[in-house]
């Protein structure tokens, strides 16, 4: 199974942490009712991709979170370490108030 090369830990800590971020631009909405998160996974092309789309009125930033509150704020570098860790690769881009994150690593 190609799953079994990814470590239970390192899987939930890159959903997690595209989860919180999209929760983050979410809040931030004027109308946080409006927004909506899409959380996508598969095989694709020998890579295990992650996609997480979700309603974001400014572009989000690609560095280190500003957050105050302590243990928060290193999410995307957390992302980027998993990649490293399994030859993958992540990617933030924003368009028409949508972000759209997604994370591929090497299957095999």
């Amino acid at each position: 199974m190609i799953l079994c090369r990814f470590s239970d830990f390192d899987l939930c800590s890159l959903i997690s942490n595209l989860f919180d971020n999209a929760a983050d631009c979410c809040r931030c909405a004027a109308d946080p009712a409006g927004t909506q998160i899409v959380l996508k996974s598969g095989i694709r092309s020998g890579y295990f991709v992650i996609s997480c789309v979700n309603t974001c009125t400014e572009p989000p930033s690609d560095e280190q979170s500003s957050r105050p509150k302590e243990g928060h704020g290193y999410g995307k570098e957390i992302i980027r370490s998993i990649c490293r860790k399994y030859d993958g690769e992540y990617t933030l881009r924003y368009a028409d108030g949508q972000a759209a994150a997604t994370v591929m690593l090497l299957s095999g």
